[in-house]
């Protein structure tokens, strides 16, 4: 039984590190009233992450208004910020896009 949780796990934490890790200083926190738009530069571009008045990107609301608090926390308190991407590519304003609705699906968002 150990041993198939620890393959299990082994594989799993495989499928995680195949992801996109970026990370940068946060530059700048901005929240759009039109649309209700969250978004962040941290070294990539101004990229959108979610919505406070509609679901997107499969964020909710209530999900995007945690986010943005604590963004800007992290932001006032000179953090990094860590966004592991569901996608393999390299961190770039290119791939992640400038001011445009986002080009990838962030799945964890973390500060340091």
């Amino acid at each position: 039984m150990r041993l198939i949780f620890s393959v299990s796990f082994l594989l799993f934490s495989a499928v995680l590190e195949a992801n996109t890790t970026c990370s940068g200083p946060i530059n700048g926190v901005y929240f759009n009233p039109i649309g209700g738009n969250v978004m962040i530069d941290y070294g990539y571009g101004v990229n959108m992450l979610c919505s406070v008045d509609q679901e997107y990107v499969r964020v909710s609301p209530d999900a995007c208004r945690a986010l943005y608090s604590g963004l800007l926390a992290a932001e006032a308190q000179g953090k990094t910020i860590v966004i592991k991407y569901n996608e393999t590519f390299n961190c770039s304003v290119s791939e992640l896009g400038n001011f445009v609705a986002p080009l990838k699906e962030a799945y964890l968002v973390t500060y340091n």
